[in-house]
């Protein structure tokens, strides 16, 4: 999760690309985290596909509800 520092300007801080690991999608999709606190206005959230098979697939004991989720929080970000 990033700090709370702001760009001031464009040129200041260059956009940023965040690959987001498997829990980070699973927090977004709890509510734990917010998409704002993992990514600032311009930048792009990326997942890996290890990702989708971690939450796909039954490697952990996570309900479906959870991967659902996690899942949503993939599409929606």
């Amino acid at each position: 999760v990033r700090n709370n520092k702001t760009r001031k300007s464009r040129d200041e801080i260059p956009m940023a690309h965040i690959i987001a690991d498997t829990n980070v999608f699973y927090y977004l999709g709890s509510g734990k985290v917010k998409l704002a606190q993992v990514v600032e206005a311009g930048d792009t959230i990326h997942y890996s596909p290890i990702t989708v098979l971690e939450i796909a697939g039954k490697l952990t004991d996570r309900t479906f509800e959870q991967r659902k989720a996690a899942a949503t929080a993939i599409l929606d970000s």
